[in-house]
């Protein structure tokens, strides 16, 4: 699988209920980082976000990862 159907998988898999654009932009803005310091940099600490089981800061919880 490359790299750009796993990130798009991620962002498939984001829920978003009610959110305002700012906040929907801060979530893809986060989720992209985190892809990029994943797979481009090998850089692990960002697969938690990436699977779903840390949420980025400052996000509502209504946004869920699947």
């Amino acid at each position: 699988m490359s790299d750009m159907a796993v990130l798009e998988g991620v962002l498939e898999r984001i829920t978003y209920q009610g959110l305002d654009e700012a906040t929907r932009r801060r979530i893809a803005t986060g989720c992209t980082v985190a892809f990029f310091r994943r797979y481009l940099m090998g850089d692990t600490s960002a697969e938690a976000l990436l699977t779903g089981r840390e949420k980025l800061p400052d996000v509502p919880d209504v946004v869920k990862v699947e």
